[in-house]
């Protein structure tokens, strides 16, 4: 039950298009250095009510550039969420999801610690960037709260989600 709500969840998140910024023609991604984060990078974050320990881990920074200009953006891991999936479904992560480096400096507060064992993220990682070049992917450009909110309520479709 577990690995099939984290797969859909991936699937979810590579598909997401709510509060969020799609490409324009044409678009190029490509790994870059941050000043502020770093994969393996631990950070604690503004967080919802109830999930104070949940911290996100980096995975990987890249540029994104389009024809309105280029934009850095943060793929990240959420651990230690209360996450409602559905009437007996929870999950405690948020194993792939994609951010502005804007939207992510909004929101953590400090970085814990260097992880040099970075959890698997490829498989996500690919399914973004496919769908993200061909116009299908996006990521989020509100903070990690809201994008958290925005993810259960559309794993929950009878709530309705807080701003």
């Amino acid at each position: 039950m577990q690995k099939l709500l984290l797969f859909t969840l991936t699937i979810f998140l590579v598909l997401i298009g709510s509060a969020a910024c799609s490409p324009v023609s044409p678009v190029t991604i490509h790994e870059v250095s941050s000043p502020m984060f770093s994969p393996g990078q631990i950070w604690t974050y503004r967080t919802r009510p109830g999930e104070s320990a949940s911290h996100l881990v980096i995975l990987r920074v890249d540029a994104v550039s389009g024809k309105d200009g280029e934009v850095t953006v943060v793929h990240v891991r959420i651990e230690g969420l209360s996450l409602q999936a559905g009437k007996n479904g929870s999950s405690t992560l948020i194993p792939f999801i994609s951010f502005s480096e804007y939207a992510l400096k909004k929101s953590v507060l400090q970085m814990q610690e260097m992880n040099q064992n970075i959890p698997d993220f490829q498989s996500g990682y690919n399914q973004w960037k496919a769908s993200y070049l061909a116009g299908k992917g996006s990521f989020f450009v509100i903070t990690v709260a809201q994008a958290i909110n925005q993810v259960e309520a559309a794993l929950n479709p009878t709530s309705t989600p807080e701003p």
